[in-house]
């Protein structure tokens, strides 16, 4: 016969193991309720101000005639021809001068076309929500969809036109005003030449180079070309170039401090060297241009230095689908070495020799937009 005690201590020691558990249970599932509770109250915080930020500019969007004016500040401020201005700070959103949602840590507007409609694509980002809408401006009575014009907007003077094959601007870095986070800067000439980055950043306006990895793959570039011109600040290394057998390149010598630039004719490369000493932190524009017989280069719109040959001759291509670099020393269809330390502002192809009232332009535009100074 077994002992009552026994049976009485083990149902105990069951029932209080039992109770442990469902005491556990019910706290787990207590805290994942406070916790859920508390998390969908934090994003319906968030959802609250996201809409009252969407409202007002629906209203915004859907006034007829209204068209956006600018975007400026990395996309943090965006004006419209109806005269009211969406700003992205401290934290919040502000209409003109009226603070409409608070708890932002993000919005950036960008404008784009789609069949000559105006696109606003807005992200909007809390701590708990992030959304990305477009609103389509109502009525917006876009006929335009040239990129290149909407570039104009942006300065009222434009690079020279005849010839060019490529053109980058650090200003108008998507070909519709600048964007801190792209990783593909847009060719303005119409040629679809956009440059893809690699470990390149934004810094106002300008693509710095780390002077180990970033550079900027061009693409094959085996035109004719017979004019360079890139706008920069740095300290060493290859700014721009695809020599490889053939092409053309232009480099800051590390020791003197000088540009040493060449088209590759008569199967040598026709070196250059300038006679200004490149300052660490001040902004230069070089160019190096070829007619067939003087290969010239400039630096701020002054002719630096020149070579003559006895015979017309041409630019030899590269041999080996090299592309064309910004900020390092390109190897076919990659980048390995002489990586540039310094910043880029704008570069441009032509495929023909600019003149030197042509360079002086371009020099002008570029003086003005990125302060370079003699």
């Amino acid at each position: 016969m077994k002992s009552q005690k026994g049976i009485t201590l083990i149902s105990l020691v069951v029932y209080i193991v039992a109770m442990s558990i469902v005491v556990g249970i019910v706290a787990t599932i207590t805290s994942f309720f406070y916790s859920n509770t508390e998390s969908i109250s934090e994003s319906a915080t968030d959802l609250g101000e996201f809409n009252k930020f969407n409202l007002e500019m629906v209203r915004e969007v859907k006034q007829a005639g209204n068209r956006i004016s600018s975007i400026e500040n990395e996309g943090t401020r965006i004006t419209f021809t109806s005269g009211n201005i969406f700003t992205f700070q401290d934290g919040g959103i502000y209409k003109n001068k009226i603070k409409l949602c608070t708890g932002v840590i993000n919005c950036q507007f960008r404008k784009s076309l789609q069949e000559e409609k105006e696109i606003l694509t807005v992200l909007f980002e809390t701590q708990n929500f992030a959304r990305t809408i477009e609103y389509v401006m109502e009525d917006s009575g876009i006929t335009n969809t040239n990129l290149e014009e909407n570039y104009t907007q942006v300065s009222s003077k434009q690079y020279v036109q005849n010839g060019l094959q490529l053109h980058y601007d650090a200003i108008n870095n998507t070909g519709d005003g600048h964007s801190s986070t792209t990783m593909t800067w847009r060719d303005l000439s119409k040629n679809h030449r956009d440059g893809i980055l690699t470990d390149v950043t934004w810094e106002g306006y300008s693509a710095v180079f780390n002077g180990t990895s970033s550079w900027v793959n061009c693409g094959e570039l085996n035109s004719d070309y017979q004019t360079l011109i890139i706008t920069f600040s740095g300290t060493e290394n290859e700014i721009m170039g695809n020599h490889q057998d053939g092409g053309a390149k232009i480099v800051l010598n590390n020791t003197t401090k000088k540009i040493e630039a060449a088209f590759y004719i008569n199967d040598d490369f026709q070196l250059l060297t300038s006679e200004t000493s490149v300052a660490e932190g001040k902004v230069y524009q070089v160019a190096l241009a070829f007619d067939g017989i003087t290969e010239k280069l400039y630096i701020n719109g002054a002719e630096e230095n020149s070579v003559t040959l006895n015979d017309a001759s041409t630019i030899t291509k590269t041999n080996r689908s090299t592309v064309m670099a910004l900020g390092a020393n390109s190897n076919g269809a990659i980048a390995d070495n002489a990586f540039f330390a310094g910043n880029i502002y704008s570069a441009a192809i032509y495929d023909r020799a600019l003149t030197a009232e042509e360079i002086l332009q371009n020099y002008q535009i570029d003086k003005e937009r990125y302060n370079i100074e003699k």
